[in-house]
């Protein structure tokens, strides 16, 4: 088994790689890496490639500091930025969306899904055994995962299980997700981004 490289023995090789160490200080010098999760937050930022073992479920991305310069301006700190991923898969950089005291809907109010049979939805979620299936009618609608709150009947404040839905999971149309409580009377809420939710 080899034993694993100190970190002057890691430096010497870079160095040597580069040719010297001037031109290894200017390659550090022109990107940095990101490590971030789902949401963007970023959990790592530096010069050198992050051990990816050490932040287990998040991402990393390498980018050029003339993008992400303003992150090192005097007075910010890193948790004012988040990694936003568009829909081309073009990375950025971006300042932290600011909470407003303004109530959105979408975001601060729970919705009660209703039980239905109806057919004509843009999300139904299914209470299978053992599972949650979640279907969604048209994936071009969905900008952004998708919460629901699992909660003692018709009291949203009392949480039983909280369901995640990615977007990068729904892209099907279909997902199906473990379910982690077991009860038989339960009521199901979500922030409503779509505008009919059945449950079945």
């Amino acid at each position: 088994m080899e034993r694993e490289l100190t970190a002057g023995e890691k430096f010497a090789l870079q160095k040597d790689k580069a040719g010297g160490f001037k031109e290894l200080q200017k390659q550090l010098n022109k990107t940095s890496w990101f490590v971030f999760n789902d949401d963007g937050v970023i959990s790592y930022k530096g010069i050198n490639k992050p051990d990816m073992r050490k932040y287990k479920g998040s991402k990393a991305v390498e980018l050029s500091n003339s993008e992400c310069a303003f992150v090192e301006e005097r007075g910010n700190s890193i948790g004012q930025f988040i990694i936003d991923i568009d829909e081309h898969d073009i990375v950025r950089v971006v300042p932290r969306p600011i909470e407003k005291a303004t109530l959105k809907s979408d975001r601060d109010f729970l919705y009660e899904i209703p039980e239905s049979s109806d057919k004509d939805f843009d999300i139904n979620i299914c209470d299978a055994v053992n599972e949650w299936i979640i279907d969604i009618a048209d994936t071009s609608k969905l900008k952004t995962n998708i919460y629901f709150y699992i909660t003692a009947p018709h009291d949203p404040h009392v949480l039983l299980e909280k369901v995640t839905a990615k977007v990068s999971d729904l892209q099907t149309g279909t997902v199906t997700l473990p379910k982690t409580t077991e009860v038989n009377e339960f009521s199901i809420y979500t922030h409503k981004i779509l505008d009919k939710y059945v449950r079945s």
